[in-house]
């Protein structure tokens, strides 16, 4: 008896502490960005994180047929630099030197060419493919430019998408839609055969909150993608969770309370389209390096960095002194405002894709806004390469080599 007795109270005390522990494995940390509204803190990278930098100017070549436009996305591979568009619906290829090699594609409907907007770029390991995402489907080259199949996901309509190759590939549901639409599936990873069929490996749908509106007004918006040490991270407005999205599944990894003063705030997370309330924090971008996650955001007119140190969740923010028409005017999705650069007092740091397995970032700032920033003196030691650089030039690549 006294053995059955110990026993059942030794089954509850075990169950009791897994209860308890997965309690604890349920809290994520949390950013307040309100918090941190009137912080001034130095937010910085320097040799500690960053060995090297290199700065590639992409070729402009005489005829204008390398000129790039709006880059709506960039690939770096061993040998080669492919460029990627908003206007002219094209891919351009750059050695590792920025010696223009060709383009790739061109705007249209059939095989090889692109025509909607909301285009992402993603590689292989090796290389050797090219896989370029566009609302409706995937188009697949050669890293000589050659077009080699092109894969149509049929209701399913994207807005970001990024993988390996094609055996595991994140997606992310097309925006500026109601969630409890019958084509919205949120977000997800997938695999696509060599037949062309797809496997869906794990969704998440669950996204908005009833109590603040209905999910009929629920928009699924303004998502900020970034590539991570796992796979890669999301969050959308609507939601104040960032998801690690991994081949292991889809998780929780940390919460962005942007700290609503009203109702009237809130709502305006989960239906606003095109306008920001002047209450909102408003996520603009976000980046990741080996310790760090970087936010960019703007409240009221004006643009903060905060720096999220992941191992031990120490919060930086600092109030920049530029404003949404700064942006809007001289470096709408580019470079500014960057994290102040210590390595080489260069431009200020700020990069679209960090290849943890390389353990480098690429960034690129254009002609123009690299003219403007020299103007305002925003740079401490230009680089020689970038001294007499035209205004009217094609983009600069930065490439960071992390420690």
């Amino acid at each position: 008896m006294r053995t059955f007795i110990y026993l059942t109270l030794l089954s509850t005390l075990l169950l009791a502490t897994s209860c308890n522990n997965r309690k604890k494995e349920q809290v994520l940390p949390r950013i307040s960005f309100k918090e941190y509204l009137n912080h001034t803190d130095e937010i910085a990278i320097d040799t500690d994180e960053i060995k090297h930098i290199e700065y590639v100017p992409l070729e402009l070549t005489d005829d204008d047929a390398s000129l790039v436009g709006h880059i709506q996305d960039i690939v770096l591979t061993e040998d080669y630099i492919y460029v990627l568009t908003l206007e002219e619906f094209k891919v351009f290829q750059f050695d590792r030197q920025g010696k223009y090699v060709r383009t790739i594609t061109r705007q249209g409907n059939g095989p090889g060419e692109l025509q909607s907007v909301g285009r992402t770029m993603w590689t292989d390991e090796a290389g050797e493919k090219i896989y370029i995402s566009n609302g409706e489907g995937i188009q697949v080259f050669s890293s000589e430019g050659q077009f080699e199949r092109q894969i149509k996901r049929g209701e399913r309509l994207v807005s970001y998408a990024y993988g390996n190759g094609l055996d595991w590939v994140t997606e992310i549901a097309t925006e500026y839609a109601p969630i409890d639409r019958s084509y919205f599936f949120g977000i997800g990873t997938f695999r696509y055969n060599a037949d062309n069929s797809c496997d869906t490996l794990q969704l998440k749908k669950d996204f908005g909150d009833t109590s603040v509106v209905p999910l009929s007004e629920t928009i699924f918006l303004n998502g900020r993608f970034m590539d991570c040490s796992d796979g890669y991270r999301y969050n959308v407005a609507c939601n104040d969770t960032l998801f690690t999205i991994s081949p292991e599944g889809i998780a929780p990894y940390l919460l962005l309370d942007r700290g609503p003063s009203s109702d009237e705030v809130k709502k305006y997370y989960f239906t606003h389209k095109n306008d920001v309330h002047k209450e909102m924090i408003y996520l603009q971008h976000a980046c990741e390096t080996p310790r760090h996650i970087y936010f960019r955001f703007f409240y009221n007119e004006r643009f903060y960095i905060l720096s999220y140190e992941k191992e031990t969740h120490k919060i930086l923010c600092n109030q920049t002194k530029f404003t949404f028409q700064n942006m809007k005017d001289f470096d709408t999705f580019m470079t500014c405002p960057g994290i102040e650069n210590d390595v080489n007092g260069g431009l200020p740091i700020w990069f679209m894709h960090w290849n943890p397995e390389a353990n480098i970032a690429v960034q690129t700032t254009s002609g123009a806004t690299l003219a403007w920033m020299k103007e305002e003196r925003m740079i401490k030691n230009l680089p020689d390469c970038l001294k007499d650089y035209p205004e009217d030039g094609n983009p600069v690549v930065a490439i960071y080599y992390f420690k």
